[in-house]
């Protein structure tokens, strides 16, 4: 999740605060305001669902939460995130879309970062 919030997040370099706030849809979405919807959420889903302040860990992928606005609210961590990663994702085209209207700026590709303690070597060989 870390790196889709950050490629979120790039969607604003090199804007203005007018840009970042400038509805681009006629029902005035803009990329800050995705930007705060998305960490909205976040927090709902991943603190009040599962009864832990944030910034604590996250629970184990099964552990029970509760989401009151869902049909089913009866949940699992896994099943959350998910959830969360797809909305998260759709986000990220939308910005996309909105950062393209504003000045041209194309689809960076989104791609986690190698996790070089997981694989020593490979990331030195590969470049």
């Amino acid at each position: 999740m870390r790196w889709i919030r950050e490629a979120m997040l790039s969607k604003l370099d090199g804007l203005g605060e007018y840009d970042v706030r400038r509805p681009l849809t006629p029902t005035g979405t803009n990329l800050l305001g995705l930007i705060k919807h998305l960490a909205t959420w976040e927090s709902r889903y991943f603190g009040e669902v599962f009864g832990r302040p944030l910034p604590e860990p996250l629970p184990e992928r099964g552990a029970p939460g509760h989401v009151p606005w869902w049909p089913s609210p009866e949940v699992t961590l896994f099943k959350v995130l998910v959830t969360f990663l797809t909305e998260i994702n759709r986000h990220a085209g939308h910005a996309d879309i909105l950062r393209e209207q504003l000045d041209g700026r194309r689809r960076q590709p989104i791609r986690p970062k190698p996790d070089q303690s997981a694989r020593p070597g490979t990331c030195d060989q590969a470049s």
